[in-house]
């Protein structure tokens, strides 16, 4: 099974937080105005961003440099390590976005809808997540959509799909911007199937 994280932190340097060499997992840096974030496919339901990146980062309150997001809405996910491997060369393309906060949980709510009922609909490494209240969208160019058949937890079509971008701006507090890519590792076939 392939997991997919991202974590986010803070630097008054971003340029000295770098991915640490040897990696077993896939992992791309990004940033803006002093946040760092960190995007990790792995084969572990768990990892630690501290084995993966390094630099000069601000702790948080708890003490910790890093700060998972929750993955709110992703177009496929990882079925096998086939179906996952990257056809071609990519690049990551990350974007954020903050969400107006008495509209956090419809969009979480339309979007799971959305999944569910259209799986493989877009990019499909594109995953959005949430920290706080700021949307981060990591894609990948060249674009790449799913070609296996993925079953989503719905059989309804309630998705307004004749009206979604004008339903989604009703949610945002500011405009999607796209970020700096700062590195990213190779991508790592993940092997045998679990």
């Amino acid at each position: 099974m392939i997991y997919r994280f991202l974590f986010v932190g803070y630097s008054e340097n971003v340029q000295s937080v770098k991915l640490l060499p040897d990696s077993a997992h896939y992992a791309a840096l990004s940033w803006e105005h002093g946040r760092v974030f960190l995007y990790v496919e792995a084969n572990e339901k768990t990892v630690d961003p501290d084995k993966l990146a390094t630099g000069e980062l601000i702790p948080y309150p708890t003490g910790a440099k890093w700060e998972r997001a929750i993955e709110i809405f992703h177009y496929s996910k990882p079925v096998t390590a086939a179906q996952w491997e990257r056809k071609r060369e990519k690049t990551p393309h990350v974007k954020v976005n903050w969400l107006k906060p008495e509209k956090i949980a419809g969009y979480i709510f339309y979007h799971h809808q959305y999944q569910e009922e259209y799986p493989g609909d877009g990019d499909r490494y594109g995953i959005i997540f949430l920290h706080g209240e700021e949307l981060i969208f990591y894609l990948e160019n060249p674009t790449e959509n799913e070609t296996e058949k993925i079953e989503g937890a719905l059989t309804t079509k309630n998705t307004p799909r004749d009206r979604w971008g004008a339903l989604m701006g009703e949610h945002f507090a500011d405009q999607w911007r796209d970020i700096e890519n700062l590195e990213h590792s190779s991508y790592i076939g993940f092997g045998a199937e679990e």
